[in-house]
């Protein structure tokens, strides 16, 4: 089980709007490597269209000419 102290940065960060996925070592590793690499994917592909959603990114990348 993870300190309070090593904890702290994730507080901060949900504090600052962040959405922190809480997974611990024994799930992570119960995982085969294809769900592993599924549920990262998957991860990412949620986080990014909350960004889009955010106003952080644009939904479609600008082109430089």
């Amino acid at each position: 089980m993870p300190s309070e102290m090593q904890k702290l940065s994730a507080k901060i960060l949900k504090g600052e709007g962040w959405q922190i996925y809480d997974l611990g070592e024994d799930e992570f590793n119960s995982w085969d490597y294809h769900d592993r690499v599924t549920n990262i994917k998957e991860w990412l592909k949620a986080a990014k269209e909350r960004q889009i959603e955010n106003g952080v990114i644009p939904r479609e990348p600008p082109t430089y000419i």
